[in-house]
């Protein structure tokens, strides 16, 4: 399988956390949201369609990946005071790469 080799400092790039104090949690997130995405996509991250020409994954699916980890991050409470809609951001990013069936 490919490995995406999405980083703890690169998570924390994203989610502009600068602490340390959530860095084991945060880090669990990371094979998380990968099997997430390959869940919605129905296919593995290293299917042809989402390798590049220098084997690794592709932009939109890496970001998609990092969308999920701020996702799973910010609502990570089972009840939210304010309603939670999907991210049009990240429906966009991996429908090209979402196996369609019948």
């Amino acid at each position: 399988m490919i490995n995406p080799e999405i980083t703890l400092a690169e998570v924390k790039k994203h989610l502009a956390i600068t602490h340390t104090v959530n860095d084991d949690y945060i880090a669990s997130l990371i094979p998380t949201a990968i099997t997430n995405v390959e869940d919605t996509i129905d296919r593995s991250l290293d299917d042809v369609k989402c390798i590049n020409e220098k084997g690794e994954l592709k932009a939109p699916l890496r970001q998609a990946i990092l969308l999920m980890i701020g996702s799973l991050y910010d609502y990570r409470g089972s009840q939210q005071a304010e309603q939670i809609y999907d991210n049009p951001a990240f429906e966009r990013l991996i429908s090209k790469y979402r196996r369609m069936g019948v």
